[in-house]
């Protein structure tokens, strides 16, 4: 039995109410449904929408303006990617900075500034030099 692009994109889940965008692709003999991008297609607020992407030849994967809006990202800006759990995570500077802040949290105690610290560790080590005469 055959089924529609819509039926077919339903069975799968790619829409509520069907497939748009979604064209027939065949190879060895069987017909497989590639998923293209669709207007409506875009993230909702937390960009949890998923996407099928393509690596292309040269190794690039194009991430759709709806997502990059979602996330913050500029055309051409930055972006933090790590393996984890076998996924591959994308996560704008602005999420990798608070996360950082969260890890050194745990490792700092609450009211000591490591950069205070820091200020008076080079002023010691001047003020050995200039007394040992190494400055």
């Amino acid at each position: 039995m055959a089924y529609s692009k819509r039926r077919t994109g339903h069975m799968m889940g790619f829409m509520k109410t069907g497939v748009t965008g979604a064209t027939p692709r065949t190879g060895g003999g069987k017909a497989t449904l590639r998923r293209t991008p669709a207007s409506g297609d875009a993230p909702d607020q937390e960009g949890d929408a998923a996407r099928w992407l393509e690596i292309g030849a040269d190794g690039r994967v194009v991430i759709p303006a709806a997502m990059r809006r979602a996330l913050g990202l500029p055309k051409g800006g930055p972006v933090v990617a790590r393996v984890e759990k076998g996924e591959l995570r994308l996560v704008p500077p602005a999420a990798a900075r608070v996360r950082a802040r969260e890890i050194l949290r745990r490792h700092v105690p609450t009211g000591v500034s490591l950069a205070d610290e820091l200020v008076a560790e080079r002023r010691e080590e001047a003020r050995r030099e200039a007394e040992s005469g190494d400055g």
